[in-house]
């Protein structure tokens, strides 16, 4: 069963500590197990790395999307939000159909303390999901002639090290750069997450980095500081910071309700939880990083992005080339998924990528034919149980039928 396979997968994510948009290796097991499992139905950050190699599949049939109504579809997604507990912390989610809504629903509380529910208009922060709106700009400005993806990063960025001519836009894109995660590298100085840290502090833990993982281009390790550092290309080439950037040319022209909003406190964002010392607590991370994360916006503005990688209204057919164009292996497995611009590549043809930030979840799923989008985000990440059940209950009525 489907469900089975993503439980074993999502199980992989940690339950304590306050979670970094970071994912690592276990996001690209992560992908690659709902890759599998998705073959076998049908055909988002912790800090201790495991292996990226996806479990081996043979011969998976053609991928499909669910044959049934949408009010079949709408009504039996209804019934597996309802596990979800009313009194805490919950979840939002949506699908559409190429790029209509067709089912939006959210249960439990936005805010605990105030007794606040959560709707389909409460917003959350995506965190790793954002990658793919950075990549998105990138690219556009490559279309636009600002920058080529083959330019080194010093062509851009000032005051990195020297190892900063021998990586390229594209390296950072397909997180093939070497370049330690600054998560790591602000961890280490002994700075948590409910410390104040602005874009600069992360850039100058990564200016002094000596010397990188591995030769750039030779292999893939999902780093935070390639988006990080991609906020920067597309401010120097653009003259606009990423956020305005991408309200300009990406959410604006889609009509879509997402800003670039580092630590948004506002009274519709839902407050993150998380079980600390064996209670639940709200979450308050003070990093105002942009780039790798911190897209603010909702499970039904996501799903509409989504059917952008169907038309592509914004960025054209080279756009939606370039998405997985040099897309690279994640992993020796070749049942492992690919790493394209911003999203993960699934052996069967599914886009999808996932995030967690503060107590903030979120995965984002696209088929194969690009026609049905699936979103869902919730507001606690120690629940793994219920995470679980949920996305691979949606996953198996949208995608599986």
């Amino acid at each position: 069963m489907f469900n089975q396979r993503i439980v074993a997968a999502l199980a992989l994510l940690p339950t304590c500590g306050v979670r970094r948009r970071r994912v690592v290796t276990r996001l690209a097991r992560l992908m690659g197990l709902i890759a599998a499992a998705v073959c076998a139905a049908a055909c988002t950050g912790g800090t201790n790395p495991v292996s990226s190699t996806a479990p081996p599949a043979t011969s998976p049939p053609a991928a499909t999307v669910s044959s049934g109504s949408v009010d079949d579809r709408g009504a039996r997604s209804d019934a597996v939000l309802a596990a979800v507990p009313a009194d805490g912390p919950g979840c939002s989610a949506a699908a559409a159909v190429e790029g209509r809504v067709v089912w939006a629903n959210a249960r439990g509380l936005a805010d605990v303390a105030s007794g606040t529910p959560l709707t389909t208009a409460t917003r959350f922060d995506i965190a790793s999901v954002s990658k793919q709106f950075t990549a998105t700009a990138v690219l556009l400005l490559s279309f636009d002639g600002a920058l080529a993806l083959t330019d080194p990063l010093s062509a851009h960025v000032a005051g990195l090290p020297a190892w900063a001519d021998r990586v390229s836009i594209d390296q950072l894109i397909h997180h093939t750069s070497g370049i330690p995660d600054y998560d790591l590298l602000l961890t280490q100085r002994g700075i948590p997450v409910t410390t104040p840290t602005t874009q600069q502090d992360a850039l100058d833990v990564v200016a002094g980095v000596t010397d990188l993982k591995f030769e750039p281009g030779s292999t893939h390790e999902y780093s935070n500081s390639n988006y990080l550092l991609l906020a920067e290309v597309v401010k120097a080439a653009s003259g606009q910071p990423l956020g305005e950037f991408l309200a300009r040319r990406v959410f604006e022209p889609l009509h879509l309700d997402m800003a670039v909003q580092p630590g948004d406190r506002a009274a519709d964002v839902a407050v993150g939880y998380q079980k600390l010392n064996q209670q639940l607590s709200p979450v308050d991370p003070q990093w105002q990083q942009v780039g790798d994360g911190a897209v603010i916006t909702t499970p039904t503005e996501l799903a509409r992005w989504g059917d952008n990688y169907r038309t592509g209204q914004v960025g054209g057919p080279r756009l939606l080339a370039a998405i997985t164009d040099g897309s690279v292996p994640t992993a020796t497995d070749p049942q492992a998924p690919r790493y394209g611009a911003g999203v993960y590549l699934l052996p069967n043809g599914f886009l999808g990528h996932n995030g967690g930030w503060g107590g903030h979840l979120t995965v984002l799923t696209i088929s194969p034919d690009r026609r049905t989008t699936l979103a869902v985000s919730c507001n606690r990440d120690d629940d793994q149980d219920g995470w679980q059940n949920l996305l691979g209950g949606l996953h198996d009525i949208w995608f599986t039928g």
